[in-house]
């Protein structure tokens, strides 16, 4: 744990480790099987983000036109929107969360939140929640793929101008830690039950991982 001293900067996680977003999921897989109904693309869409970039593809080699695929796609994504925005109105700080934030921000430590969730409800639990803004934010569909690929994770580095050795991810399930494992950062959960990841009981156990304050 010495290494994480030395740190310039966190990734962290956004729904289910800074707060906790009371999404309906049910009513919005039910929305998406309906945005689908007339392609035959009746699923239970788990998991989500990865069940629409399947129909993507399916419906382009089905010889969907494009511009109709990308019309479904349209339609799909603010299905997404709406629930999370409306989740995210009645967004929760998970425990500790402001003071994690006000601490490496004391720090001088960057922060980006890194996250498969839309920017909009981001931004909106954020300001509801009046928690301390981090630097960045990699926000779904802002990177080339969503988590658990790395794409999101590099982008973010490229915007804080670090490398992977300087910084730590904060997640708390297996999408997080395989970002993590695949860009090249060492990762902690909070929570979780990951085998092999670093686990801690809450956020301000990670600032106990960092040492004392300089």
């Amino acid at each position: 744990m010495a290494g994480f001293r030395s740190l310039k900067g966190l990734l962290v996680d956004f729904d289910g480790t800074l707060v906790d977003l009371p999404t309906d999921y049910e009513g919005m897989r039910r929305d998406l099987r309906a945005a689908f109904g007339g392609y035959g693309r009746d699923r239970p869409f788990r998991p989500l983000l990865d069940s629409l970039a399947q129909i993507r593809g399916e419906l382009l080699r089905d010889g969907v036109p494009p511009a109709e695929v990308s019309t479904r796609m349209y339609v799909a994504e603010g299905v997404v929107t709406r629930y999370e925005e409306e989740a995210a109105g009645n967004a929760r700080a998970r425990g500790g969360a402001g003071a994690f934030l006000e601490e490496v921000k004391k720090r001088s430590l960057g922060v980006a939140i890194v996250t498969n969730n839309g920017r909009s409800a981001v931004d909106k639990a954020f300001q509801l929640l009046q928690l301390p803004r981090p630097d960045f934010i990699v926000a779904r569909g802002e990177a080339e793929r969503f988590k658990p690929m790395p794409e999101p994770a590099i982008k973010a580095l490229a915007l804080l101008r670090m490398e992977p050795r300087d910084v730590l991810l904060v997640g708390d399930d297996e999408r997080d830690y395989a970002m993590g494992l695949a860009a090249g950062i060492e990762t902690v959960l909070v929570g979780g039950r990951v085998p092999g990841a670093t686990r801690v009981a809450t956020l301000l156990d990670v600032i106990g991982l960092l040492g004392p304050s300089p």
